[in-house]
């Protein structure tokens, strides 16, 4: 996912905005006399792989914007970068992949731009769950690039043993994790680390 990076907890301008959002909303529909004479320059961190190939294509078809795209690295490597460069009150990138479960640790810290004037209308587009990864009712921080596939997998030899019906909610699947420990206190229903993001 993208986010908009806003250091230094000011509001954003029209220009400033221009600045940051060439690669989460559709800026390149804005008119040129907006955009200027000189294209602006956007940096972008991200480590998807071949996302290059994107920002050629996105730099070529639009000449008033230029996308830098650096790899600072995946995880722990990017994060670090950020809040160095938050501490520093410089050195960041104007855009930067970050996961869900990390949006909100930048959220406290105030590190983000509010991009909802821009952004809200793109609301449509998105599962209603996946929005409100990136949303708290109008400040928007970010656009969803992605969502993974959801599925559980699950043990039929186990379930079956102890008569436990696979769960098809969040609240059958607590009371049949609880069945198959106090069932069996070897053995648990998940690994999955839920604490990871509060909207779970």
């Amino acid at each position: 996912m993208t986010k908009i990076f806003n250091p230094l907890g000011r509001m954003m301008q029209r220009r400033d905005f221009l600045k940051v959002a060439g690669a989460s909303v559709a800026v390149a529909g804005l008119p040129a006399t907006v955009r200027g004479a000189e294209p602006v320059k956007v940096l972008v961190w991200s480590w998807v792989p071949n996302l290059q190939l994107e920002v050629d294509m996105f730099n070529t078809a639009h000449p008033g914007i230029r996308i830098e795209l650096v790899n600072p690295g995946q995880g722990d490597p990017l994060y670090n970068a950020l809040r160095a460069g938050l501490q520093a009150g410089s050195g960041l990138p104007d855009v930067a992949q970050i996961e869900y479960q990390h949006l909100e640790s930048f959220r406290q810290v105030d590190a983000l731009a509010d991009i909802g004037q821009y952004a809200n209308a793109l609301q449509g587009e998105f599962p209603e769950g996946l929005w409100a990864q990136v949303a708290r009712g109008d400040v928007v921080n970010a656009t969803p690039q992605d969502y993974g596939p959801m599925a559980m997998l699950y043990r039929k030899d186990i379930f079956d043993k102890h008569g436990i019906t696979p769960p098809t909610t969040w609240a059958g699947f607590a009371d049949a994790g609880k069945k198959i420990h106090a069932a069996d206190p070897n053995v648990f229903m998940t690994d999955a680390p839920f604490g990871a993001n509060a909207d779970w």
